[in-house]
């Protein structure tokens, strides 16, 4: 068996989340895939736009076509902090696959509303319908859309079920759903291509390496049959190119059928983040890793990167370490781990040999304490407990109750200016 590595790299964008990785059989075209892509200052979006920058650059020396392709992307929700960098990384990179977790019409309506504008933005429309957005534009290549039905999920008999094995090469285990019965309003788009995942669905991707996608929400009843036909109308409206009327006035309109159906105040919010586990198939690898803190290169870390088949740019200054067994990575986005009920159904749906397993864990929320319960810590047990927040913003994160709890952790700050990078390198 050829060696193969791979690398995680959580970028340095303030408060918010910017993820991206990287995984490569000696030989073959390496797989990146990328969790969120959002800050939370707009002074911050210039550090997102260079860290995008750089990775398009480290992406197209690293494939063989030059391309700046991506395999797969995850968006965790659409709170602005962790997505308000996805249009712009859907102009700059090729996507092949973009997971997002199945999130009903009139609460997608709720999060692109707290917006105030006086017309919808560009990044409010996608919210709003994120399939016809991507299917209608002109300067987007994403070729599918992945949908994470919830975990709570019963799936009906007799659904339309999509080849185990997509073009892309992924094999999904369970196969996908074409579209399933359960779902009422919204992800439509004429033959676009749209994967429903059913609970327990993992990503294999050349035996090697998997994806397992969980979205924890118990989901809100859906909206009566009037408020979606009236919205679902003033949406293909709002999304037709060729419409040349006041889309203000349909903002307001859209604004008056939520309130009356759903009250102005407080908005609906929805809890939806998306979890993704990471990590190899084969359990029993030794490996040595490196990571950093830093954002320096030296001649020495060149020569290394260089002798293990990474010859395109990767800036960050590299510390060696030697350990065994995988490393696999848990991404939580904001998703609440506050109960023990929560940890629990975390626990039943990975399974314990991929808890045992993680050795890089993204503190969920930035570290609020909100969505904090003291067992994470002893559960999760990580090497590397990664904080992505800015401490000077109107949110304060992470809360230093979060911190104490995982001082033993390897708590590492992912902020302006420090990333957090580490390679993996495990050897057949």
């Amino acid at each position: 068996m050829k060696n193969w590595y791979s690398g995680y790299n959580f970028h340095p964008v303030g408060q918010g989340l910017f993820t991206s990785g990287v995984f490569q059989l000696e030989g073959a075209e390496p797989y990146w895939w990328v969790f969120d892509c959002g800050t939370y200052l707009k002074k911050h979006q210039v550090d997102l736009t260079k860290e995008l920058d750089q990775l398009r650059h480290s992406v197209e020396k690293s494939r063989f076509n030059g391309k700046p392709r991506l395999d797969m992307v995850f968006i965790s929700h659409f709170d602005r902090d962790h997505i308000n960098g996805l249009l712009e990384l859907l102009v700059k990179f090729e996507v092949s696959r973009l997971v997002l977790p199945y999130i009903p019409l009139h609460l997608r309506i709720s999060i692109a509303m707290e917006v105030r504008t006086s017309t919808f933005s560009e990044w409010q429309l996608f919210v709003i319908d994120p399939v016809k957005y991507i299917a209608s534009a002109q300067n987007l290549n994403v070729e599918r859309v992945t949908l994470v039905l919830p975990a709570s999920t019963l799936m009906p008999d007799n659904q339309d079920i999509l080849p185990n094995t997509s073009d892309d090469g992924v094999f999904i285990e369970p196969p996908p759903l074409r579209r399933p019965t359960i779902v009422e309003e919204g992800y439509l788009a004429g033959s676009y291509p749209v994967e429903w995942l059913s609970p327990y669905t993992r990503f294999n991707i050349k035996d090697l390496w998997e994806f397992v996608p969980y979205n924890d929400s118990s989901l809100k009843p859906h909206a009566s049959a009037p408020f979606q036909k009236a919205i679902g109308k003033l949406t293909a409206t709002l999304l037709d190119t060729a419409y040349k009327g006041d889309r203000g006035a349909i903002k307001a309109s859209m604004e008056r059928i939520y309130n009356k159906t759903f009250g102005a105040s407080p908005r609906l919010r929805n809890l939806i983040s998306l979890f993704v586990y990471a990590g190899p198939i084969n359990g029993s690898t030794n490996a040595r890793y490196t990571y950093n803190t830093s954002n320096e290169l030296t001649s020495a870390d060149w020569e290394m990167l260089n002798e293990i088949g990474y010859p395109y740019y990767w800036y960050w200054f590299l510390l060696p370490a030697r350990v065994s067994g995988p490393k696999s990575l848990l991404l939580t986005g904001d998703g609440s781990l506050s109960s023990s009920r929560q940890l629990e159904q975390l626990v039943d749906y990975l399974g314990q040999p991929r808890i045992d397993s993680i050795k890089v864990f993204q503190v969920m929320h930035h570290g609020a304490k909100s969505s904090w319960h003291d067992d994470v810590a002893g559960v999760i047990a990580p090497e590397f407990s990664v904080f992505c927040a800015f401490p000077f913003g109107s949110h304060p994160h992470p809360h230093p109750a979060v911190e104490f709890a995982l001082r033993a952790h390897g708590p590492v700050y992912c902020r302006t200016g420090y990333g957090f990078t580490l390679w993996q390198m495990p050897f057949a």
